[in-house]
């Protein structure tokens, strides 16, 4: 079982900060579980909707003055996590149902070897 970051369009400082050294796109990841041996491949992106989030902090950070290379993840507001929470479930059925996400902030893959 493996999470992992998706896309490289998303690559931030905050990849810098926590040691992100690829994001990677669900066609990579199925061909380096096959070339690896694995089988029983299920890849899917997931957390699609921040994408935008994502990407939108991306392009403030690059107009902003500031060169401190540090994580961007805070404490959220009760209300805002309780939105992310809905969201997270609902994208937790999606991956349970096996249905295809076409983009997503993350990979989740499952393999056998």
């Amino acid at each position: 079982i493996l999470n992992l970051p998706a896309l490289k369009i998303l690559s931030r400082k905050h990849d810098k900060a926590v040691a992100i050294r690829k994001r990677y796109t669900k066609k990579e990841v199925k061909r380096l579980l096959k070339s690896a041996g694995f089988s029983e491949i299920y890849v899917n992106y997931r957390l699609p909707w921040l994408v935008f989030i994502i990407f939108l902090k991306k392009i403030i950070e690059k107009f902003s003055n500031n060169d401190d290379i540090k994580s961007d993840l805070n404490k959220l507001p009760n209300f805002l996590n309780k939105i992310f929470i809905i969201f997270n479930k609902i994208d937790n059925k999606l991956i349970i149902k096996k249905i295809p996400q076409l983009v997503g902030s993350s990979i989740l893959a499952i393999a056998v070897k």
